[in-house]
Order: structure tokens, then sequence, then C-alpha cells
């Protein structure tokens, strides 16, 4: 879905809202809610179950604070299928700010803070693996999902769910630990970013009861510029840019981007220049998958695959 935040230069005019959403599968459908957070205004406009993709216009009032928006994709019945919110913000009076929601890449965003966490010998984690393209944070029915966590070289655990949706009791010795976390997605939801993975290596030992101590973890953001249904021009070059959250994009230490057009059967490394990768789409209705391995300053090591991460017309 894409829309449009108009702010009117006189800011006593009220919120009106009629929301746009994009969808890589056809016949979907969502909604999108917007309203304020704060400034003693209790504004909320819901739109109407629309077809995607739509495109709106939203007017808001400047002087109600501060902005959030939720999008929903619903399948029958107005079953929820994929979520996703934005952070509350301002507005200024007279500005225009535009927004795409629900398009690739999907994938892990912990901007807002989340990552893996242990409170005292408790691992939990938080990783909104399908956060979309635009930034909005993410969740979303999926068909599977499996955790591994590794002790010292050795299985210790495992779980049927993707990191977000578990937690794991620990030793309280100090330990070296690989989390390794999987997500898997398909039709009527999505038919891009349709499975997910990734793996955190650390050193932990006991912390304090009642606190959440933060463990080093990294994740990467893969935004290209895509189309509605999030697919890109088959055969020509799409600049993939690629962002770093975490331990290392706040103490960098290395970057590996790889590609494949086979569904991770064979994957070739690109050279990071510019802030991304260069990727050669293949012919239309192909697949593109992505995967990044990175380190950050301490050598605690991450890694990310989407498997078609977008796809080709």
């Amino acid at each position: 879905m894409d829309g449009r935040v108009v702010v009117p230069d006189d800011e006593f005019v009220g919120a009106v809202a009629d929301p746009l959403a994009l969808a890589s599968v056809p016949g979907a459908e969502g909604a999108l809610a917007t309203y304020a957070t704060s400034g003693g205004w209790r504004m909320t406009s819901v739109s109407p179950v629309h077809s995607l993709p739509r495109i709106t216009d939203i007017y808001v009032r400047a002087d109600a604070g501060q902005w959030q928006q939720d999008f929903w994709q619903l399948g029958g019945q107005e079953e929820e299928l994929a979520y996703a919110t934005t952070f509350p913000r301002p507005y200024t009076a007279g500005q225009e700010y535009e927004a795409t929601w629900n398009t690739g890449v999907f994938g892990p965003d912990i901007s807002n803070g989340d990552g893996l966490f242990r409170e005292g010998d408790v691992l939990y984690g938080w990783l909104n693996p399908f956060s979309d393209g635009g930034g909005h944070i993410g969740t979303g029915r999926a068909e599977s999902g499996s955790t591994t966590l590794y002790l010292n070289g050795e299985e210790y655990a495992t779980a049927e769910d993707f990191v977000d949706g578990t937690s794991f009791d620990l030793p309280p010795e100090e330990g070296e630990y690989e989390l390794v976390t999987t997500v898997r997605r398909g039709e009527p939801v999505a038919s891009v970013s349709t499975e997910i993975s990734a793996s955190f290596t650390f050193t932990s030992a006991t912390t304090p009861e009642g606190e959440f101590t933060p463990l080093p973890t990294s994740v990467v953001r893969f935004t290209p510029e895509l189309a509605p249904d999030s697919t890109a021009p088959a055969g020509e070059s799409t600049f993939v840019p690629v962002t770093v959250q975490g331990a290392a994009g706040e103490n960098p230490g290395s970057l590996t981007v790889s590609v494949s057009h086979d569904r991770g059967g064979t994957w070739s490394e690109l050279p990071v220049a510019d802030g991304g990768v260069t990727v050669e789409n293949p012919a239309a209705g192909g697949s593109v998958s992505l995967r990044a391995e990175v380190t950050d300053g301490q050598g605690n090591a991450s890694s990310l695959t989407v498997l078609d991460a977008y796809r080709t017309a």
C-alpha cells in the first residue's frame, strides 16, 4: 500500500483518511488506521477494507501531536494475515509525507531497540521478521518456524517456532552460544520473502534477575525500490541498499553480501559499494534471494538469508 499524509496549512482542519496499500499476492485486501497518540487529541481514522494495491491521501491536524499508523493485510472474513506499524511522529503544517506499505524486501528490523536479550538465565528474542521494505515494524502469519540454540559447539535446545515466539532456559555459567532461527510463509500472505533465516553468535553468562540485558545482535536490511507487487524489472540491474542494524551497525567489523537466483542452491558474492549492492535480475518470473554475513568489532557474527527476497516481471 502506498499512502501520502497531507498536513494542511490551517492546523485546525480535521483529519480525513481513505488509505492505500500494496501486496505481492493477487486478490489481497487491507486496511490502514491513522491516529494521534499525544497532544490531547484522540482522532482516529480507520479505512474500510480495500482491495490492494491502493493509493490514498490522508489529512491530519498538525496540532494533534504525535501520529501513528497501523496496517493490516486481511484474508477471508477479514482474517489478519499481516500487520505493520510506524513509530509515533509529528507532522508539520503544510507539508506532505509519503509512505509505502507491505512491499519487500521483508526481514528483521531492530531499529526500535529490539534484538536478543538475557534476563537472569532466560534467553528472549524480538526480531520482527516480517518488517517491510518501507521500514514498518511487522509481523504476520507463518506456515512454520524453528529455532536451535547451540552451546559450546553442541546442540543445546530447539523450538518449533521463530525466536520471537519462544524462549530458552540457560545455565548460569559463561558459554559460547550460536542461535539459528528460521520462519517460512507463502500464499495467501505473500509470494516474496518466503523463508527468512538468521544466526547469531555471542558469549553469555547469567545476568541480574528482572533486567533485560541486550546480547550482541546484528541484522541487515535490504531496501531496493520495487513495484507494488514486490517485483523488479526482468533482465535489468537493481541497486539494493544494505543497512546494518544493531551491534555491527554501531561497531562494525566485516560485511559480505551474496545473491542467488535458485533459492539458495548456489550463491555469488557481490561487491558492496555506495551503501549497497547491484543485482543482475533474472528473466521474468524469476526469484532473487539475498544473504548477508556480518561481524561486529568484538567478533560476534550474524547472518541473514532471505529466500525469494523479490521476484522479476
